[in-house]
């Protein structure tokens, strides 16, 4: 079900750079899911972007309903789990974030902070 901790992370400073993806002028590549999970396996070779979004991609993104950055088709509905890449009759552009519980923080602060540690450069 996806809910075992991650076996790598990626790190901007270290893992984003020039893919197949940049070598075309059109443009219309999507980002790569497995880069994002910090386990792709084809490095430079990969067929879609290994960074993070830039004006012009949010600009083209935005005009694509039907799916999300990583290219993935949206479906009819939401799913009720929260699970999956939205709906294309509402489009959304929120990340959920599961998995953190208020009561293991000390304060608010602190579960910010940890948000912060595991998104920041996102």
């Amino acid at each position: 079900w996806g809910r075992e901790p991650a076996e790598a992370r990626c790190v901007m400073a270290t893992d984003a750079g020039y893919t197949k993806a940049d070598k075309h002028s059109n443009n219309d590549k999507f980002f790569c899911l497995f880069f994002a999970r910090g386990n792709c396996a084809y490095g430079s070779t990969c067929q879609y972007h290994h960074r993070v979004p830039v004006r012009g991609d949010v600009t083209r993104l935005l005009n694509d309903e039907l799916h999300d950055c990583f290219g993935r088709n949206r479906h009819k509905d939401h799913r009720e789990d929260m699970d999956g890449v939205g709906s294309v009759l509402k489009p959304c552009r929120t990340l959920f974030v599961g998995g953190f519980t208020k009561t293991k923080y000390k304060d608010p602060k602190a579960l910010e902070t940890a948000l912060w540690v595991g998104f920041g450069e996102w």
